[in-house]
């Protein structure tokens, strides 16, 4: 539990840095680059992208506390997905009827506390995992 709690303590202070952060408003594209785990997708800024194994194909789970951990990359009203790129209507919670980016029928997100563009300190190990956290993979093109 020791080595938990920096951890935890990131996490909270997540919390706080969502509501302001510069990264979590909605772009037009997605494009690849090179992240710490090789050529991933990433949003306009270089920032990596994520998917997680509780969302279903096409519908976005991810809600609530774990949407301020990871920021669904939200579409702007002109974006314009081509394959293997879609966009998912969020059915619930806080974006409930707006437009979220999906690679292959996932939705894909930023993870809070990647602060330096191609970092992806989202994927921990499962043993230091919320059980709503296990799964989050770098998306690969």
């Amino acid at each position: 539990m020791r080595h938990q709690l920096p951890r935890l303590a990131a996490i909270v202070a997540a919390f706080a840095l969502t509501a302001c952060s510069s990264f979590s408003g909605p772009v037009s594209e997605v494009a690849t680059g090179e992240t710490e785990a090789g050529t991933a997708l990433v949003d306009s800024r270089g920032m990596t992208l994520y998917t997680l194994d509780i969302d279903l194909p096409n519908e976005a789970m991810c809600m609530g506390t774990c949407a301020l951990i990871w920021s669904p990359l939200m579409a702007t009203e002109d974006a314009k997905p081509s394959s293997p790129f879609s966009l998912i209507t969020r059915a619930s919670g806080e974006w409930r009827g707006e437009l979220q980016w999906a690679h292959n029928g996932k939705a894909l997100y930023r993870y809070t506390m990647d602060i330096d563009p191609g970092e992806t300190s989202g994927v921990w190990p499962d043993s230091v995992n919320p059980n709503w956290l296990t799964g989050a993979k770098v998306a690969k093109p």
